[in-house]
């Protein structure tokens, strides 16, 4: 029997690139990241088997894509689905840019009219990876006498939240779109924006932390979502625009970039949680 160890061990992927997550580690703990670090961690290329993954319908859907991928890239991340969702991105963009490159090409339609030529754009993600790691999370609300504090939501929450968003979605589109009956298709389809405005609502609850009072504090979840059901409008609304605000200061920066054919200004906006994301190199 040949005991002679192959040469091949040496061989195998090595890290590409080092980051450090944006949150600072602040939600984690040792059985989410190795050792509990949140920098400097090693991000390796993605296996042959790993883009197939991203390219897999389901597995996007479901969000599996991305974890497996993630364990596989930067396995000192233990637990993906926990990962909060403001580090994502930078995740997505570091195993990206391990895997191809720092440029990508992004595809535009002109939406100029009379125009319309698909432009091709060379996009550099290494400065996302700047521009995510100056973002802050708001998290401390002070409205009336409360204390609100925000959580951001997992990884695991935010696709479950896109996952309903699309089944309710593709319900109104195609379930609507069978039914005859004028008065029985209104009918579904204001039951179907009601469940819409639900979900929006209770995912503005999933957000919140904790709740302070007179010195003491709530963090049972039940408590807090009956408390928010009944609470006056406008501390929701306040709760609401912080929300809101931390979402659009966390989302990639638009790109001004120009049409070959026309001439003409405009903005792109680069999604990074996608098949397309890693469908080219």
């Amino acid at each position: 029997m040949d005991n002679t160890e192959s040469p091949l061990k040496k061989h195998k992927r090595q890290p590409k690139l080092y980051i450090s997550l944006p949150s600072g580690g602040r939600w984690y703990n040792d059985k989410i990241l190795h050792n509990g670090a949140h920098s400097d961690l090693p991000v390796f290329s993605m296996t042959a088997n790993d883009e197939i993954l991203f390219k897999t319908p389901d597995a996007m859907v479901t969000g599996n894509a991305t974890v497996e991928n993630i364990k596989s890239c930067i396995p000192s991340i233990l637990d993906p689905w926990a990962i909060i969702q403001l580090d994502i991105d930078s995740i997505l963009c570091a195993i990206r840019i391990s895997s191809y490159s720092e440029l990508m090409t992004v595809g535009h339609k002109c939406p100029k009219p009379n125009c319309g030529v698909e432009n091709q754009y060379q996009i550099n993600l290494s400065k996302y990876l700047e521009f995510f790691a100056t973002r802050e999370f708001k998290d401390t609300i002070h409205v009336d006498d409360y204390t609100i504090i925000l959580k951001p939501l997992t990884y695991r929450k935010w696709t479950e939240v896109q996952k309903k968003t699309i089944t309710l979605q593709r319900a109104l589109y195609t379930q609507s779109a069978q039914i005859e009956n004028d008065e029985e298709k209104l009918e579904f389809q204001d039951k179907i924006a009601i469940a819409i405005n639900e979900l929006a609502i209770q995912t503005i609850f999933d957000y919140i932390s904790s709740v302070e009072i007179g010195g003491e504090i709530e963090t049972d979840k039940d408590e807090i979502i009956s408390w928010m059901k009944d609470v006056d409008l406008t501390i929701f609304q306040k709760v609401k625009a912080v929300i809101e605000q931390n979402a659009s200061d966390w989302r990639t920066p638009v790109e001004d970039v120009v049409c070959e054919s026309c001439g003409s200004e405009n903005k792109l906006q680069v999604s990074l949680d996608n098949s397309d994301f890693f469908g080219i190199g």
